[in-house]
Order: structure tokens, then C-alpha cells, then sequence
């Protein structure tokens, strides 16, 4: 039998909180879309256009993990800090977005 233990002490890396950010902002992203959203980014706008939802996870999964592969090494802390901040901006922006949408449509 497999026991799981958690460390008081773990903490992502940037690049894996680069991951994580990227799918959250594609789950968010998907959420707006099908409640009537549009994307903003006009080269993910058209990915969805033409390949659908699963384009874009496709997309920014192949992205995400070339950024990480080939900047592990490349990347300041502050390079990651930075990059992971903008994503976070973005993850925040989807989410406001949500609740906007979830307040328009109780009214």
C-alpha cells in the first residue's frame, strides 16, 4: 500500500507554477467562453476558430511546457517572478470576468 506524505516545506518551482497557471487560465478561459465570453488574444481567438477549445488546450499545453523546458535553466527568479505574475493577472482578469457573468445572469 502507497502512502502519501506531504511536506510542510513543499513548495512549487516556478516552472511548475507557470503550469499550473496556464491551466487554470485555460479552464477559465473555457468557463467564459461557453457561458458566452469571447477570447480576447487574437491568436488564441483564432485557434478556438478554427480548431475549437481542444486546440487551444493543445496550444497552450505545447507552449507551456516549451517554456518551461527551455527557460529552466535561462530564467532569473525574477524573469519567472515576473512571467508568473502576468499569468496570475490574467488568471485574476477570467475570474473577475466569471463573477460578472454569474452576478448578469442572477439579475
Amino acid at each position: 500500500m502507497l502512502k502519501a506524505r506531504i511536506s510542510k516545506n513543499a513548495r512549487l518551482s516556478s516552472g511548475d507554477l507557470f503550469v499550473v497557471l496556464n491551466l487554470i487560465d485555460y479552464c477559465t478561459t473555457n468557463l467564459l467562453i461557453t457561458t458566452g465570453g469571447e477570447e480576447l488574444m487574437p491568436l488564441a481567438a483564432s485557434i478556438i476558430s478554427e480548431q475549437g477549445m481542444t486546440g487551444l488546450l493543445l496550444y497552450k499545453l505545447s507552449l507551456t511546457f516549451f517554456v518551461v523546458i527551455t527557460s529552466k535553466k535561462l530564467f532569473t527568479k525574477s524573469a519567472w517572478s515576473l512571467l508568473n505574475g502576468a499569468f496570475s493577472g490574467i488568471v485574476l482578469w477570467n475570474t473577475i470576468g466569471l463573477a460578472a457573468n454569474c452576478l448578469y445572469s442572477l439579475l
